[in-house]
């Protein structure tokens, strides 16, 4: 075994371990944020004090840890399968545990419960953390039945049955391994000193919790810090690091007998974990009170000693290994590893002794292979191991399994300053994908990916901003489940189908059925359901498709005016030019008329006309009656040239008038055609005012009035305004592209999460429509010739993909290290994410497309939107944790201006 090209340790300023301040979360002393895939949260205090930090600041979480393993235990009836192990708990646990964890337990479930977290439809009490900390040692009782002398009549709901098969060609799948673990020091390290590892195996569902690395600062006992799970008081699978120098990992092994009476296991970790300050005080409190119940091998380090030892804590057939005594196996001096394999002979006849008397095999150690790497990888490497022998050992595919998620590894160094090198997913760097079944059984399952390494420091972030993230789960959603969506078709706006007289008037024909559909979705009213939007967003997302269809077109070299269109059955562009044109044209002509009387007008002109030739002229006639402007110049100028206005900004400047404000904001008129209708929004501390008004060579100037000091002038907020300048794309316009269309990974960070993301799009693309299936790239091997010649799909954040940062200009998003904000809402849960399309700065013929989640995952999952035809075609598209997509056209920053005081 070689580590030639084993990946160097990053850096302890890389950029995975930077704490964005926009996404930390306090309350009380308390703290969290994330980072490269965990969720840091540092508790400190008496009990109570931080129970209630833990329980307010991961109340979310909380409930969805319950309901997955409510589902993980009972996919048909997850209510009754929570309620039935609830009672277990109370059966065997309830009593077990001292004072000061029942006092914290209960005070998690308080702070819970006041941040809105609920289970089943009920409030959260100490009996339900109990149970969630109890978890594994449930998961076991079946097993340690069936070889219980005089076992008692306990019955837990499971997802793990026995297997009734003998024979060992007919076994099933073994249930997955829980983790594997090593500690090493003296003649084994390369200084001497400890080196520490570990790797959590689990099912899939439950897997997605145990990302939480958690810093605990008690009144008494040891500060220390513990890879654990929303609600835990104890690290759970475990791995853990206390201020006395004391450093424990387990692996499980197979059950053996369960002791009536007993203490349970989580009382027990815990209680060293906080107090242990060597290895004998840490067996003591493991030992003492052992209920059997979830048996376990313990690698355990004390570095103010330099000594390891391994626990095997197994009920009546526990007993203690210690290098200080030289009780080494096969050999490995210095060495102790755990996988899952009984070695105590005592403990393995135990695990095997069947009440019914069943012969066991288990007289003998049975290597594993695992066993066979861990041994081989310690021969190879005695006297030099070291934290890139951990990295290594913990990302080889034998000794990390198909269960494993994460991994984990410190030295004595990190581990004195309770620092770890840690990296959360499968640390072979593949993709875990839910099963079929998985995926039927539990609606809110997540794959899992790969995040980058990161040094876990647990150091005190930078104050809070006062903006509250937009994207912020509130725990009720953790229960939520998909709806069907059912539309309701809309009544027709007006009705009526108009013949174009001459190929001149196609953009009639087109606009006239268009723009029906638009104001007919408007009118309608929202779905009970629906989250609160800005109807505005909605209309310039809709403008936005038709000026999108308008601008490929003219990108590609086919403007022209619309007088001058030709109908060509193999000519889309010139199709969609006079298409997308029309709508603009005609939504124009509303907004001068009057949307009441255009309206009105539309209705009847449909009717009278409905099957009939109708020619441009036709319809100036028929509307030059509603309004005392002249319309002759508006249908020449929009139908004899080619091109869309032109909107500028030339000057903007407020005074103070009369207890408020007065902002005189001018435009450039003579880009804009003889008239155009624009909206223009004042931005103050109190909120925003717009106002709209139809612009031209008299009225180049309008005021606006505010009762607090203006901050900012917009222009065109929403992009209703029919407007040339700013790029035409959407996140999808590049579909009847997509041979001219090029994807390109980051590998900055979250790499394998970037990669595994752009193969999903990849394929996702091609089975959109057309079966063209566009090229993949890195960040690093791409060059300026692939990004000039192509439509660029950036699967990544400017963090995390040096293309999507050296073109950041081109979206209207504003990105942190793991926020982003879009019009000034701030997005910072790890799996929001953020679509934008603009221009590509190369060649603006193509477009640039960026699909950026604040993680790995979330990139993966806003991707699996492409696959899943729910996207729309809109400039910006923001798919926040938990709640539905946002669709808006983002201010153009020419069109930004801050007013002059003069």
């Amino acid at each position: 075994m070689t580590f030639a090209n084993a990946p160097v340790a990053a850096q302890p300023s890389d950029a995975s371990a930077s704490i964005d301040p926009a996404t930390v979360q306090r309350w009380g002393a308390g703290w969290r944020y994330p980072q490269a895939g965990w969720t840091v949260l540092h508790i400190e205090g008496a009990p109570r004090e931080r129970g209630l930090q833990h329980g307010h600041l991961m109340a979310a979480e909380i409930a969805a840890y319950i309901r997955a393993l409510s589902e993980f235990w009972g996919p048909k009836a997850p209510a009754a399968a929570w309620a039935q192990n609830r009672e277990v708990a109370r059966q065997l646990f309830l009593k077990g545990f001292p004072p000061e964890q029942m006092q914290e337990m209960r005070s998690i479930a308080d702070g819970a419960n006041a941040a809105g977290a609920r289970a089943h439809g009920r409030r959260l009490d100490v009996l339900d953390i109990i149970t969630l900390n109890a978890s594994n040692e449930i998961d076991s009782i079946q097993d340690a039945l069936v070889v219980t002398k005089d076992a008692p009549d306990i019955r837990g709901a499971t997802q793990q049955p026995l297997d009734p098969v003998l024979l060992a060609a007919r076994r099933s799948r073994k249930r997955p391994q829980r983790c594997n673990a090593f500690i090493a020091n003296g003649p084994a390290t390369a200084d001497g000193q400890i080196v520490f590892g570990h790797i959590t195996m689990y099912d899939l569902y439950p897997a997605n919790f145990y990302n939480l690395w958690m810093e605990v600062q008690p009144t008494e006992g040891h500060r220390f810090v513990m890879q654990t799970t929303p609600g835990g008081m104890h690290s759970g699978m475990d791995y853990s690091i206390n201020a006395a120098g004391m450093l424990l990992a387990e692996t499980t092994l197979d059950q053996g007998p369960m002791v009536a009476g007993g203490t349970p296991l989580a009382a027990r970790i815990r209680q060293a974990q906080q107090y242990a300050g060597s290895i004998d005080e840490a067996t003591a409190m493991l030992t003492q009170g052992d209920n059997g119940l979830c048996s376990t091998e313990w690698v355990m380090g004390d570095l103010k000693r330099n000594e390891i030892a391994l626990l095997t804590l197994t009920g009546g057939q526990s007993r203690l290994h210690r290098g200080s005594r030289n009780e080494w196996f096969e050999g490995a001096e210095g060495f102790y590893w755990s996988d899952n394999n009984i070695k105590e002979p005592g403990a393995r006849l135990a695990a095997t002794a069947r009440r019914d008397g069943r012969p066991s095999a288990a007289a003998t150690y049975a290597p594993s292979k695992r066993d066979a790497v861990w041994l081989r990888a310690y021969r190879e490497h005695k006297g030099k191991i070291d934290l890139q022998f951990a990295r290594t050992l913990l990302s080889t595919p034998e000794i990390v399994s198909a269960y494993g998620i994460d991994a984990k590894a410190a030295d004595a160094r990190l581990a004195g300053q309770l620092q770890t090198w840690a990296s959360f997913g499968p640390p072979t760097g593949t993709l875990w994908p839910p099963t079929a079944q998985e995926a039927r059984d539990h609606a809110a399952i997540r794959p899992l990916i790969q995040n980058p390494w990161t040094l876990l420091q647990v150091q005190a972030p930078p104050d809070t901003p006062a903006a509250a993230p937009a994207d912020r789960p509130h725990p009720r959603q953790a229960w939520a489940a998909p709806k069907p969506s059912v539309a309701k078709p809309q009544p027709p706006y007006w009705q009526g189908t108009l013949l174009p007289a001459s190929d001149a008037d196609i953009w009639l024909s087109l606009g006239f059925a268009r723009l029906e559909r638009i104001l007919a979705e408007r009118a309608a009213p929202d779905a009970p359901d629906a989250a609160p939007a800005d109807p505005m967003d909605g209309l310039g997302v809709e403008l936005g498709y038709y000026r999108s269809l308008f601008g490929r077109a003219e990108r590609a070299g086919h403007d022209r005016p619309l007088a001058q269109t030709r109908a060509d059955m193999g000519d889309p562009l010139g199709y969609q030019l006079a298409e997308g044109k029309g709508v603009l044209f005609l939504h124009t002509l509303r907004d001068i008329v009057g949307a009441k009387a255009f309206d009105a007008a539309m209705r009847r002109f449909g009717r009278e006309r409905n099957g009939q030739a109708v020619a441009t002229r036709d319809l100036q006639d028929f509307l030059q009656p509603l309004t005392p402007r002249p319309l002759a110049p508006l249908f020449d100028w929009w139908t004899q040239r080619s091109g869309l206005p032109q909107l500028a900004v030339t000057g903007a400047e407020a005074r103070a008038a009369g207890g408020g404000w007065d902002t005189w904001v001018t435009l450039d008129v003579a880009r804009l055609g003889p008239a155009l209708a624009v909206p223009v929004t004042i931005e103050t501390a109190r909120g925003e005012v717009t106002q709209t008004q139809v612009f031209d060579a008299e009225h180049p100037r309008i005021r606006l009035r505010t009762r607090a000091r203006p901050l900012r002038v917009v222009v065109d907020q929403h992009g209703v305004t029919a407007r040339g300048n700013g790029s035409p794309f959407t996140i999808l316009t590049l579909d009847d592209e997509l041979e001219h269309a090029l994807i390109v990974y980051g590998t900055q960070d979250d790499e394998v999460g970037n990669h595994e993301a752009a193969r999903l799009l990849q394929t996702a693309l091609r089975r959109r429509e057309h079966n063209v299936q566009p090229p993949i790239r890195s960040d690093r091997e791409v060059s300026d010739d692939d990004l000039r010649r192509h439509h660029l799909l950036l699967v990544g954040r400017p963090a995390t993909n040096a293309v999507s940062q050296r073109f950041a200009a081109q979206w209207g998003v504003d990105f942190g290290a793991r926020s982003f904000q879009v019009r000034g809402q701030l997005y910072t849960h790890p799996e929001s994410a953020v679509l934008a399309a603009g221009d590509n700065p190369l060649d603006a013929r193509w477009s640039v497309v960026l699909v950026a989640g604040l993680s790995g995952l979330g990139t993966y999952q806003a991707v699996g939107r492409f696959a899943d035809d729910t996207l729309s075609y809109a400039p910006i598209v923001i798919a926040p944790f938990g709640r539905g997509t946002r669709e808006l056209v983002s201010p153009l920053p020419e069109l930004s201006v801050v007013p002059v005081f003069p």
